[in-house]
């Protein structure tokens, strides 16, 4: 019987063919027991709501719109707070499901798993001139040792923030994402409050999304360096805010420095000293939490990284 509600969260902005064929994919899933909550960030030559009642018509989807850019992790987090799903989804608006059995696969895995908290999916990212990489939570070095652990179900200590799922249990004890968050980091964010609230993050490989990449939203007023800049303010405060000591002051060096050379060699030297400097200043504005032992535990055990 499907009793148990599904709340699938998409925001988006200035998107209209890939937002259609994501909701297709969610809406031809077999589990029917479903709301789609999708958030239009902004959009400023179209509304989506408008268009999307025009194109598609389906009591589960509900619109909401922001008048104000709330980036990824903040449209995000509103959408957490609306949704009534006892499993939610979050889904990029320019990716789709694999197959329609996708849903009914996430609500088996998580009645399997009780202590898990979020489900982090493989995702195929199709690049241009059909070439494709696998966007999985696993380090290069891990997959080279072993090439196994991409067909793998394990524990892993992060997802991937195109598609992913989390309980209601993960949401209630671990919270929504660090307020001021816009894009990048966002996934690190919420990892660290399941794992710290002794949940696991499960990768699942049977549970395929298609990741089809467009240019970037964050960008505003022809402003391309945005993306670059709101990376590296918001990995200085998610690193900030919870790694440990021991390891905090190398972490932020080797970051600092590789994001230096990748400024140079792009020429985005602005974007990343002003990076830097709102970074900083924001971190008054934080509340350290920084890992405990048996998160850095967990981290060390399934594929976490703390030096970097």
């Amino acid at each position: 019987m499907e009793t148990l509600l599904v709340s699938v969260l998409i925001t988006t902005r200035e998107r209209r063919d890939p937002l259609k064929t994501c909701i297709h994919s969610i809406l031809t899933q077999t589990y029917k027991n479903i709301e789609v909550l999708i958030l239009d960030d902004c959009s400023e030559s179209f509304k989506v709501a408008d268009w999307l009642r025009n194109e598609i018509s389906d009591e589960r989807l509900k619109y909401f719109r922001s008048d104000v850019c709330l980036g990824v992790a903040g449209g995000r987090s509103f959408l957490m707070n609306k949704g009534r799903g006892e499993i939610m989804i979050v889904l990029d608006d320019d990716a789709r499901f694999d197959n329609d059995k996708c849903i009914a696969g996430i609500i088996e895995v998580f009645r399997g798993h009780k202590n898990v908290g979020i489900l982090a999916f493989k995702i195929i990212n199709h690049l241009e001139q059909d070439e494709e990489e696998m966007l999985v939570p696993f380090s290069r070095r891990s997959l080279q040792k072993n090439p196994k652990l991409i067909d793998s179900k394990t524990l892993v200590s992060y997802f991937k923030g195109g598609a992913h799922a989390f309980c209601r249990d993960a949401l209630e004890r671990g919270g929504t994402y660090l307020e001021g968050l816009m894009y990048g980091g966002e996934e690190l964010d919420f990892s660290y409050r399941v794992i710290q609230a002794r949940m696991g993050i499960l990768y699942c490989p049977n549970i395929y999304v298609h990741h089809y990449p467009q240019k970037s939203v964050i960008t505003n007023a022809g402003k391309e360096d945005n993306e670059f800049f709101y990376a590296f303010r918001d990995k200085l405060w998610i690193t900030y805010k919870y790694i440990p000591l021991p390891y905090l002051v190398v972490h932020f060096s080797i970051w600092v420095i590789y994001l230096y050379l990748v400024a140079i060699r792009t020429r985005k030297m602005t974007p990343y000293l002003k990076a830097i400097i709102q970074g900083i200043n924001g971190f008054k504005k934080i509340h350290r939490v920084p890992l405990d032992r048996e998160a850095v535990k967990y981290l060390k055990t399934h594929f976490g990284r703390l030096w970097y």
